[in-house]
């Protein structure tokens, strides 16, 4: 220890020699001595940290910050050899990282430790503002910049030069967070310096690991944390994630990219019959990356009539994706999804995060998408676009990241999807939130025998157990793409052309086409290039060819046929479509060119139209002008 009339230099250049000494005693010796702590014994000191009053530790450390602080500041030197207790301070998280001791993942449990060191991860769902914690009084001198507490009965004349000493307050100011488990079952009351969170940037909805102790704050248990660290990406076991990666690799080599794209969707969600295209739809949603420069993730909307397992999708998906949060539209809020400021029980105002915010970086499930109002519906347009959620109300004027892959479903206005009324007319929503969502896809109970058959087979006979991939394989390489795969495969410029055309063709279709179901925009191009990005993703692919691009077309057209069967693929040829229903229809015309109905469907069925799309098949003859309706049940063939 030193003594009080040492100088300046003797402080800043002191050492301790062996520590073979009680940590305890010579640490909280007296308040007004300074300890300066050589690096070479810094790890021994760190070792006994765990065995000692967390609380007294601290409060020791901080006094002394502050008590030093005014030397360094006016002496402006720094010896490089030793470590400063602000030092120390600052880095005490990582020095800590590897001590198990302190290591308690389990929010819950951390009532148990009062006073001692614990380490725990969360996200920060609510945060109040800054407010003054304590106070503590300085004297310092005006000559010989002599600072310390003052304590009661000291007088203001300086015991080393006897000049006035200055007094100085100090004001240490903290804020409240909570902090909640990933899995949503515990949360804590934490307390920190505002310095930390200021030059951590920390904020809402961050992930975060602290280090620090219980204590009894105002009647109320409190985490204190002293050390504060952000965590960008979520732990997965890096062996199961070598095994998915390998396995990904290996039948990259023995089949080929398309065959794995196939057993990728077909064993996906393998206990749901069927509905390809859905399943489709949501691993590119999933394999959709994160940009800091521009979006790059896609948001998924699914319409469909009742008992299509669209709540029972979106439930397993929220299970099996780290931080993905599933809410229905009827209990969502605006401020519910974003973000809300209000007062805690101390008359403090406090930023709490939403849905969106906490499902940053991950995805959140909206299930009865349409019970939502509209007004709550509005803040989705910022977040899908542009992946922040603002908010300004009650003096905090803040921008939080909620870069959130958003997949809503909904049944049609009408309970029943119907396929002769437009989009628009079946799901009454703003064009401007429409729009915003990359894919849309709407799934029909179509009655049909064989389907019925094969359905109940599947069901019956738990036709999902021999696959490639099982649950466990989607639950580990789902989350890697999510939180760890980070690269971003480039476009090549056979596939930028590809896009380009098909996208011109887009829009020349809009334009000469009567449809009032696909509207087409920049943003459509934008859709086409990130589903392009997630497919190559999926796959593990370096670069985005022009194979990733032909899928990708086919795959968005195929979804802009389940809600507009009419709207014509650019890269169809409709003339020779056309030709070959006139030669079909040709034989079977009465001498007045006319047809039933039901010789009509009779005649699609025997030929290579399946019973599904006859339906289908009719509606686009109506439209070409081929097929006009005379009367009931009777068809004039116009060729």
């Amino acid at each position: 220890m030193m003594s009080d009339d040492k100088n300046i230099d003797d402080l800043i250049n002191f050492q301790y020699g062996e520590i073979d000494f009680d940590f305890r005693k010579r640490l909280f010796d007296i308040e007004s001595k300074i300890i300066m702590i050589d690096i070479t014994h810094f790890n021994e000191v760190m070792y006994k940290i765990a065995n000692i009053s967390a609380k007294s530790l601290i409060t020791y450390i901080k006094t002394q910050i502050n008590y030093i602080k005014e030397f360094f500041d006016k002496q402006n030197t720094y010896n490089k050899e030793f470590l400063s207790l602000q030092n120390i301070y600052d880095n005490i998280i990582e020095l800590t990282d590897n001590n198990d001791i302190l290591d308690e993942s389990d929010i819950s449990h951390v009532y148990t430790t009062f006073d001692k060191f614990v380490k725990i991860k969360g996200m920060i769902v609510s945060m109040t503002i800054p407010y003054a914690a304590d106070q503590k009084t300085y004297v310092v001198c005006r000559e010989c910049k002599y600072a310390k507490l003052l304590n009661k009965g000291d007088t203001l004349v300086c015991n080393r030069c006897n000049n006035e000493k200055i007094v100085k307050t100090i004001t240490d100011t903290h804020i409240q967070f909570i902090l909640e488990s990933y899995d949503y079952s515990s949360r804590i009351l934490c307390d920190i310096d505002y310095n930390l969170i200021l030059k951590y940037g920390v904020k809402v909805g961050d992930h975060v690991s602290v280090i620090g102790y219980i204590d009894n704050l105002d009647d109320h248990l409190t985490f204190m944390v002293f050390g504060i660290k952000k965590m960008n990406d979520i732990t997965l076991d890096d062996e199961k994630v070598n095994i998915c990666i390998n396995k990904i690799q290996k039948l990259r080599k023995e089949i080929s990219d398309n065959e794995l794209y196939e057993e990728l969707i077909n064993n996906f969600l393998s206990d749901i019959y069927d509905n390809n295209l859905l399943k489709e739809s949501i691993l590119l949603c999933l394999a959709s990356p994160i940009s800091d420069n521009e979006r790059l993730h896609t948001h998924l909307l699914i319409v469909g009539d009742p008992a299509l397992a669209k709540s029972s999708i979106l439930s397993r998906i929220s299970n099996m994706i780290y931080n993905a949060v599933y809410v229905t539209g009827k209990g969502s809020t605006s401020v519910g999804l974003s973000a809300t400021v209000v007062k805690d029980t101390r008359d403090r105002w406090t930023l709490n995060a939403g849905a969106l915010v906490k499902a940053n970086k991950s995805v959140c499930c909206i299930d009865e998408f349409l019970t939502m109002k509209d007004e709550d519906m509005e803040i989705l347009h910022e977040v899908m676009e542009q992946g922040t959620c603002s908010i300004a109300k009650a003096n905090i004027s803040t921008r939080l990241e909620a870069k959130t892959r958003v997949i809503a479903a909904m049944n049609p206005i009408y309970t029943i999807y119907d396929p002769y009324k437009s989009f628009f007319e079946n799901v009454p929503l703003k064009e401007s939130l429409i729009s915003r969502f990359d894919i849309i896809i709407v799934v029909r109970d179509v009655l049909n025998s064989k389907e019925d058959d094969m359905l109940a087979d599947y069901i019956l006979n738990n036709n999902s157990n021999n696959n490639k991939f099982d649950k466990e394989f989607y639950k580990i390489y789902l989350n890697y793409l999510l939180f760890k795969y980070n690269y971003i495969p480039h476009i090549t410029d056979e596939a930028k052309d590809m896009l380009k055309k098909y996208y011109i063709n887009l829009r020349s279709e809009m334009r000469s086409s009567n449809t009032k179901n696909v509207y087409v925009t920049p943003r459509t191009l934008t859709t086409l290039k990130r589903l392009a990005i997630a497919r190559a993703r999926l796959l593990m692919k370096d670069k985005v060819d022009v194979e990733d691009v032909k899928v990708v077309i086919e795959f968005y057209h195929k979804c802009i046929l389940t809600y507009s069967p009419d709207y014509r693929n650019p890269y169809v040829d409709y003339i020779a479509k056309k030709n070959m229903f006139i030669d079909l229809l040709k034989p079977n015309v009465d001498h007045n060119k006319c047809i039933s109905k039901s010789k009509l469907i009779e005649v699609l069925k025997s030929s290579v139209v399946n019973e599904d799309e006859v339906t289908d098949i009719i509606r686009f003859l109506l439209r070409e002008n081929i097929l006009y309706l005379k009367e009931n049940n009777v068809y004039e063939v116009r060729i």
